[in-house]
């Protein structure tokens, strides 16, 4: 499959900026890898995958968008153990 210019200017600004986000997410996690950390890294490679995917197979759009769908919902899903004590 041949990539045109267009597709290539977006492939390399997704990877751009999903590098240039997870250079700034490391630099500041100031009291190490949590599970906060852990889960905000894991976003920030994902979804820049599933735009790749996106990106170079046209039938794939469905299966990308799933797959941050998926991410939508573990992020926002996520909940500290302070206040599942406090609810339950």
């Amino acid at each position: 499959m041949e990539m045109d210019c267009s597709q290539m200017l977006s492939l390399g600004g997704v990877l751009l900026v999903s590098g240039v986000a997870a250079v700034i997410a490391c630099k500041r996690m100031t009291k190490g890898f949590g599970p906060f950390n852990i889960k905000v890294l894991c976003i920030i490679i994902v979804a820049p995958l599933a735009a790749i995917i996106a990106l170079t197979e046209p039938t794939a759009v469905s299966a990308a968008t799933s797959i941050l769908g998926a991410i939508a919902g573990y992020a926002f899903g996520v909940r500290d153990e302070q206040s599942q004590r406090s609810v339950g």
